[in-house]
C-alpha cells in the first residue's frame, strides 16, 4: 500500500473520532502523569496528522503484511493491557500507532516520559540525521504477556547507542 493511501484513511478515521473525551479526561486531577502524558501526545499527533501531506514524488511503499501484524499485536495488547478500551478507542490509537510507525517514522511513546524507574525514550542527533532510543525496548520483550508493539517502534534500543 501507498502510504499517502494509509495516510488517507488515518485521516478518515480519526476524523471521526470524538477527542472531547480525551479532552475531559485531562482534566481530572487524579489522571496518572503517565495516561496524561500519552493522552497530550495523542492529540499532538491527530494534529499531525491533519496537517501531514505526502507529495507524489515522495509517496513510498508499506508492507501490507507489516500492517496485518501491527493490527494482530495491537489487539492483543489491548485485550492484556485495556481489555475495557471500546472499538473506537481502539482504532484512535491504531490510527495513531501507524501515523507513527509507518508514516512519520516517530516514537510510539513522547520523547522523555517516564515509563518506569526513569527509563524513557531519547532523541539524539547522530551524523546529521535524528535518532530515537530507548531505555526498555529489549527488556520489555521478556515481560511482554504475549503482545510485543516494540517491534514496530522506530526506536533503537539505547545498548546499540553509539558512544562518542
Amino acid at each position: 500500500m501507498k502510504a499517502s493511501i494509509l495516510l488517507n484513511e488515518i485521516k478518515e478515521s480519526i476524523e471521526n473520532f470524538d477527542t472531547t473525551r480525551i479532552e475531559e479526561s485531562l482534566k481530572r486531577e487524579d489522571l496518572n502523569p503517565m495516561s496524561r502524558q500519552l493522552s497530550i501526545h495523542n492529540l499532538e499527533t491527530c494534529r499531525d496528522i491533519e496537517a501531514c501531506k505526502i507529495r507524489e514524488d515522495m509517496d513510498f511503499d508499506v508492507d501490507d503484511g507489516e500492517i496485518e501484524s501491527f493490527k494482530k499485536e495491537l489487539h492483543n495488547f489491548f485485550e492484556g493491557c485495556s481489555p475495557e478500551s471500546d472499538n473506537e478507542f481502539r482504532r484512535f490509537i491504531q490510527d495513531i500507532c501507524f501515523f507513527k510507525s509507518f508514516i512519520a517514522k516517530k516514537p510510539l511513546h513522547p520523547v522523555g516520559m517516564d515509563m518506569r524507574d526513569n527509563n524513557t525514550v531519547h532523541e539524539v542527533e547522530e551524523n546529521g540525521k535524528t535518532v530515537y532510543y530507548c531505555d526498555i525496548r529489549n527488556s520489555v520483550r521478556d515481560d511482554s504477556k504475549g503482545y510485543y508493539t516494540c517491534n514496530y517502534c522506530i526506536c533503537k534500543d539505547t545498548s546499540e547507542k553509539c558512544v562518542d
